[in-house]
């Protein structure tokens, strides 16, 4: 019988249960694990990892300030999530 995709991502992710005592611990250490996972690709599933994450466009608003201004970035490279270390998750 053939895997799905959820199946294969089930083996490889840290996964929390509701029910455990310490629900927000859990939860931030599986995101911080999980995004590890993610930096290398999921080549079966065709999903990119993060290693770099490329943005092909992003735009930086800008603010209700004295100086209004707006960034405007094309074709991104973002670089070290593989160094993630989340302090916070909720």
């Amino acid at each position: 019988m053939r895997e799905n995709k959820t199946q294969i991502l089930a083996h490889t992710f840290k996964l929390c249960k509701r029910s455990d005592p310490d629900f927000p611990k859990c939860l931030r250490e599986a995101a911080e694990f999980n995004i590890h996972q993610l930096v290398h690709r999921f080549k079966d599933l065709r999903i990119p990892g993060l290693k770099p994450l490329l943005i092909p466009s992003l735009v930086n608003g800008s603010g209700k300030r004295a100086v209004a201004v707006e960034q405007l970035f094309h074709n991104c490279n973002l670089h070290g999530f593989e160094h993630v270390l989340l302090e916070k998750f909720e």
